[in-house]
């Protein structure tokens, strides 16, 4: 029998859980699935904010971005903005050859903002991703945010260096959910919690 207390009742003495000026240890383990920005919370690369330091120029527009994000994420980046070479102390560079669109969805990508909020069109985008040297983040993010099997339906052209990616990673996923009894005895609470709150904490293909 599952039963959820609430918060109030176990503090409060008079329930039995605690007793009078004693403290109550609290020990939860907590299993995110899945976080998603809002439509609201999507980056403005066109104004400054509290992490933009330095302004890359795309097809005439000024984009506001932080060195420290790219260069962590792209070699390309990290030697444009820290290597021996004249840009690097620049406070504004023009990026040539690269269409405005593509290239603030793969800031996005590399900013962290979900892909269902930006229109992804992969093909048109790995190009851009191989050019700028983001494929192993660019990838970790969209590995994370698709349902694997989802990710190779819909994107039947994916390279197939990823695609054996993906391949790997879901028989890991499916060696963990048939032999981790943490990850079963995770899933068995989801569906408990289900049946108490009356509306699903699960994805249907989980």
């Amino acid at each position: 029998m599952f039963t959820l207390i609430l918060l109030e009742d176990l503090v409060d003495p008079t329930k039995g859980f605690t007793r009078n000026g004693s403290e109550a240890i609290i020990e939860a383990r907590v299993h995110i699935g899945r976080a998603e920005l809002t439509k609201a919370m999507e980056l403005d690369f066109f104004s400054p904010s509290n992490v933009s330091d330095i302004i890359l120029i795309v097809e005439g527009k000024k984009l506001h971005v932080s060195r420290q994000i790219l260069a962590n994420q792209s070699s390309f980046f990290d030697t444009l903005f820290y290597g021996q070479f004249k840009e690097s102390k620049y406070s504004e560079i023009e990026l040539k050859d690269v269409k405005l669109e593509e290239f603030i969805k793969l800031l996005r990508l590399a900013y962290g903002s979900d892909d269902k909020f930006i229109g992804l069109d992969l093909d048109a985008l790995l190009p851009v991703i191989d050019r700028f040297d983001m494929k192993d983040d660019c990838v970790r993010k969209l590995k994370r945010s698709y349902k694997i099997d989802k990710l190779m339906r819909e994107y039947p052209t994916l390279p197939d260096d990823l695609k054996n990616e993906l391949v790997q990673k879901k028989k890991k996923l499916e060696d963990r959910e048939a032999n981790d009894p943490e990850y079963q005895r995770s899933r068995a609470t989801k569906r408990r919690l289900e049946e108490v709150m009356g509306y699903p904490m699960m994805d249907s293909d989980d």
